[in-house]
């Protein structure tokens, strides 16, 4: 009916009493929706960072490897294949990586029964990108004791000066002799012997 009157609909408030203009709300629920979007296009992209299928960081080849190779650097049985493609990509993110560097050389030495000239010229990268590293050494120094005899001279230096190194804080020298019942290559545990000795005297 032309004559009838509508009631006019109450202005919508906040929740500080301020009345809301109508087209707020629709922008405030079209911002609300985009947010949502954007936050499961955020979960979905972090999804697929630890995936073949996805984007991978070095961190998530980390992991694979880990659980490939045991603490001492060994390759766990059968798994030979998957983690030299590992370690490849792996250096291929970095070359400044030395704890890649380092598997490359455990890798190297499961492929010939021994430590073979590209052992150790993974193990020489090793210590060129990094000649100190508080949380590899455990693994490292064991793994260059224990083929003492096949390393190179300038490997030699650096183990002896990465413990040198890692001495300077006295805290580190039980723990660094400890390393030494690790080690059952006869010449390497001698070796390693002499120059732990040394830890603290200077």
């Amino acid at each position: 009916m032309s004559g009838q009157v509508k009631t006019p609909r109450p202005p919508t408030r906040d929740g500080r009493g301020s009345v809301i203009a109508p087209g707020s709300v629709a922008r405030c629920v079209l911002a609300g929706t985009s947010a949502v979007a954007a936050l499961a296009s955020a979960i979905l992209f972090l999804s697929m960072l630890d995936t073949p299928s996805g984007l991978c960081s070095p961190g998530c080849l980390e992991r694979r490897l880990s659980a490939l190779m045991d603490a001492s650097g060994d390759l766990r049985t059968g798994q030979f294949s998957e983690a030299e493609g590992l370690i490849r990509r792996e250096l291929a993110f970095s070359a400044f990586d030395d704890t890649a560097w380092l598997r490359q050389a455990a890798l190297e030495t499961t492929r010939a029964g021994r430590l073979d000239a590209a052992a150790v010229r993974a193990l020489e990268a090793s210590y060129r990108v990094a000649p100190v590293d508080v949380d590899m050494a455990r693994w490292r120094l064991v793994f260059l004791f224990q083929h003492w005899s096949e390393v190179s001279p300038q490997s030699r230096l650096q183990a002896g000066r990465e413990m040198t190194s890692l001495a300077v804080a006295p805290e580190n020298i039980p723990g660094l002799k400890a390393l030494g019942q690790k080690i059952s290559n006869p010449s390497g545990r001698l070796a390693f012997q002499l120059m732990s000795d040394q830890l603290g005297a200077r």
